[in-house]
């Protein structure tokens, strides 16, 4: 009963910490408006809008009118996808490594300035 009791109690401690250590961002994280970053990708530079609210991210544009357009240029549209769900914790794209660094570096600055 005792182990039962202590498991229970292990297993609900890993839960709340767990839940703590999310990456969400806590209510009023965030400075209502729109920020940009920018980082040097393959081609050029990449530029990182993001629109946020008190809670998270509401919106994000990527621009990289210089990385190559069948490559960098190619992954702009999933790495927006990537910025709008995760900030700047973002997978990146195979093959697009250096707009997908660029990217990452872009949108943690953005995110920098948006932070209350």
């Amino acid at each position: 009963m005792k182990k039962r009791i202590l498991s229970l109690l292990l297993i609900s401690a890993l839960a709340l910490t767990l839940a703590a250590c999310s990456g969400k961002p806590k209510e009023g994280a965030y400075t209502p408006g729109t920020y940009e970053g920018k980082a040097q990708g393959y081609g050029g530079e990449v530029v990182v809008s993001i629109t946020v609210d008190e809670a998270g991210i509401t919106g994000a544009t990527i621009t990289g009118d210089q990385e190559t357009p069948s490559v960098g240029g190619a992954a702009l549209e999933e790495l927006t996808a990537q910025v709008k769900e995760k900030g700047a914790e973002i997978d990146g794209v195979a093959g697009a490594t250096v707009t997908s660094n660029a990217v990452k570096e872009a949108a943690g600055a953005a995110l920098d300035q948006a932070k209350a």
